[in-house]
């Protein structure tokens, strides 16, 4: 990031601290005269403390691009061994790679944004503090003891760590800072010694059962989006089939419709005047039921006797 390019110890470069952080590193405490004493093991802890330190501020620096959260405090403490329970390095059972392998597996669990690319980042970023020398540990310090500062839970911890660091690396070689930088440095060229089969998280197998879990569910949902366009197919093919169907029989006369026909013709030739049967009948009707006859049907009767005999004979026998 931004910030972590400024973290330079440039010989060019006038003031290296800013006003505030040179403002801080003159009140901080001095009494550290037993820390040049310190033995080789003891240093060495103390640097794999450092190591673990230094991680959870490139995270967070990482992560809000240089700018603190309220939350950033709590990624510092929980992401940091040495400062979530105090742990004390025993070298050399503990090593750089044990640290920096610990470091990425709380990265992969506690914080919100947890990636392995951006561990590894972040591991990358710590070599570039180290190997950048004291006073760009320095200034990193400088920068999370303002955070830890903030909180209302954690300001001890600058007592406890932050402060007794700052001291010890100010008495420090150049040499030993530079060195513990390449053997970091190291890390990042063998992949075996931060690959993700190297931090207990079964993170490959993870990996290979939802990329297969993914495919499975892609090729479930092609074989059924193939089966619906094959069932529409096939339900428009059928319908094709029944308009065909549809259309040809009622181009085709059936036998009932022309035994009607028949049977219309037939009653009309047996029936010449349907007019005056009609009339006849209403006239009969009438002397049923009592009433009057009408005046046309009165006439209509006249018409029908002009028609003839023959005529009131057929009509007879239509009413019987």
């Amino acid at each position: 990031t931004n910030g972590l390019t400024k973290l330079s110890t440039s010989d060019n470069q006038i003031t290296f601290f800013s006003s505030e952080e040179s403002h801080l590193l003159a009140t901080l405490p001095t009494k550290n005269n037993n820390l040049a004493q310190l033995s080789a093991e003891q240093k060495c802890s103390a640097f794999l403390s450092l190591t673990d330190i230094l991680f959870t501020y490139a995270y967070d620096h990482r992560t809000t691009d240089g700018d603190p959260t309220v939350e950033s405090s709590w990624s510092v403490m929980i992401l940091s061994p040495s400062l979530a329970w105090l742990e004390s390095y025993n070298p050399p059972y503990d090593t750089v790679a044990d640290v920096v392998q610990w470091s990425i597996r709380r990265s992969l669990i506690y914080p919100y944004l947890r990636s392995y690319t951006l561990a590894r980042k972040v591991v990358e970023d710590v070599c570039l503090i180290v190997k950048g020398g004291r006073r760009t540990i320095i200034r990193c310090l400088l920068q999370l003891h303002r955070i830890v500062e903030k909180s209302e839970s954690h300001y001890l911890f600058n007592k406890l760590y932050i402060d007794p660091l700052i001291g010890w690396i100010q008495q420090c070689e150049e040499n030993e800072v530079q060195e513990f930088g390449r053997e970091m440095e190291g890390l990042l060229i063998d992949p075996d010694l931060l690959g993700k089969q190297c931090l207990d998280l079964d993170l490959v197998e993870l990996e290979k059962s939802f990329f297969d879990c993914e495919n499975e569910e892609e090729s479930s949902s092609s074989e059924e989006d193939d089966d619906d366009s094959a069932d529409y197919e096939s339900d428009s093919d059928s319908r094709g089939v029944e308009e065909d169907t549809v259309g040809t029989t009622d181009e085709e006369e059936s036998p009932v419709c022309n035994l009607n026909k028949e049977t219309a013709v037939i009653l009309d030739e047996k029936i010449p005047n349907k007019k005056a049967v009609t009339n006849h009948s209403t006239a009969l009707l009438d002397e049923n039921i009592g009433c009057e006859s009408s005046t046309s049907g009165m006439d209509n009767i006249a018409l029908g006797a002009d028609e003839g005999d023959e005529d009131k004979q057929s009509v007879k026998r239509l009413i019987e």
